[in-house]
């Protein structure tokens, strides 16, 4: 089996300017560089996180995330705002920069190439760039200018192909185009695609931006279309690498398969007289998943049902069957005398308190369908890596 190579570190620089004094300002950027940060944090990037920054100040950032790295680091560059391409050479544009001729450009923005090439020089594992830059920003052309014409330059519109070895850049448009900037939406049409598959475990990176690729392009209606240029020397980068050191279980005949229902196996017979549920004494239900008061006989209410629920979040956090391979005598005095499963000290904390709540021995100690809600989607928005099925 061939072996994976996994860099020393992860480092990535994330920049975002929506606020331009001198062009028109952008919604999305600095909403992209706040969650682009919060997803790489979540997947085990050092993020360094700027907004909003001037000329002197980007050089600034980009000289000491330069300086930061060591042989060996995968090294993430992420920029949103406005860019734009002169003379085969991209530019980023910081927040201070005049209206420009091309000429100027040198002077007041900031080469991309530069920032790709410096990077390289480092040695890193592999140099990710990633640029949601290519809204549309006017050059001023003298020639227009002196006649009195309409004077942006449409030699300017989009970005250049970059390339350079070591190296995979993508641009959220095809080279000479313009991105879609979502003025009804949170984020960028491509930062939204790249932040709901760049956390997938143990996928290339390459096929994960076939997938923003291929997102962008269909709620675009092909509009706009994201590049991609890749001169890599390892086969597979991983964003997000998981080992797999678990022995893999031997696979199961369809005759032992499990089938949940929804009303987790609860079957119940109604008293004609008292209108009241109660069980049978042959306690006819699935009993892994069976609340305390429903082994010691008394009254089923909703709250029984959360146990349940608690049980099965546990599956979703320890992928086992619950009390496998247990004799049912075993599982319901474990049960009753107020014990419960084992939950990993992996699991995400507010989801490990969510299962210890739904599982409370005292059913009025348990959280209704409401707060269920709440707190599930608490969880979601901390552990965004983390996936969770609301039954």
């Amino acid at each position: 089996m061939a072996t994976i190579n996994v860099p020393r570190r992860k480092l990535a620089l994330v920049i975002g300017i929506g606020k331009y004094d001198h062009c028109e300002e952008l919604k999305n950027p600095e909403n992209d560089a706040n969650d682009m940060s919060s997803t790489l944090e979540s997947i085990g990037f050092i993020v360094t996180k700027k907004l909003g920054l001037k000329r002197a100040e980007m050089k600034h950032v980009i000289i000491d995330f330069e300086e930061s790295i060591q042989s060996d680091d995968m090294v993430l560059f992420y920029f949103a705002g406005h860019g734009i391409q002169w003379e085969d050479q991209n530019y980023l544009i910081p927040a201070d920069t005049p209206t420009l001729n091309g000429a100027d450009l040198n002077k007041c923005a900031i080469n991309a190439q530069d920032i790709l090439n410096n990077l390289s020089d480092c040695k890193p594992y592999v140099t990710i760039f990633l640029l949601d830059c290519c809204r549309n920003y006017h050059l001023r052309n003298r020639e227009l200018d002196a006649r009195d014409a309409d004077a942006n330059d449409p030699k300017s519109i989009g970005l250049k192909a970059m390339h350079k070895a070591g190296s995979l850049i993508a641009f959220a448009c095809a080279p000479g185009t313009i991105a879609i900037d979502g003025r009804e939406e949170k984020n960028g049409l491509f930062t939204k695609h790249l932040l709901k598959h760049i956390f997938t475990p143990n996928e290339d990176i390459q096929m994960i931006l076939r997938d923003v690729t291929k997102g962008v392009k269909q709620e675009s209606k092909s509009k706009q279309i994201p590049f991609v240029s890749a001169s890599l020397s390892e086969r597979e980068i991983y964003l997000c690498y998981q080992p797999t050191n678990q022995p893999r279980e031997p696979e199961r005949s369809h005759e032992s398969y499990i089938v949940k229902v929804c009303d987790f196996g609860m079957a119940q017979t109604r008293s004609e007289t008292t209108r009241q549920s109660v069980l049978t004494r042959a306690l006819p239900c699935t009993l892994q998943w069976t609340a305390p008061e429903i082994l010691c006989m008394k009254k089923h209410t909703d709250k029984t049902d959360v146990y349940s629920l608690g049980i099965v979040y546990w599956e979703l956090a320890v992928n086992e069957i619950p009390y496998d391979g247990h004799q049912s005598d075993v599982i319901s005095d474990f049960v009753r005398r107020g014990d419960r499963l084992e939950i990993p000290k992996t699991t995400p904390s507010r989801f490990s308190s969510l299962i210890k709540e739904c599982w409370a021995h005292d059913p009025n100690d348990r959280p209704n369908c409401s707060q269920l809600i709440e707190i599930i989607e608490e969880c979601v928005t901390k552990q965004s890596n983390f996936s969770v099925a609301l039954l």
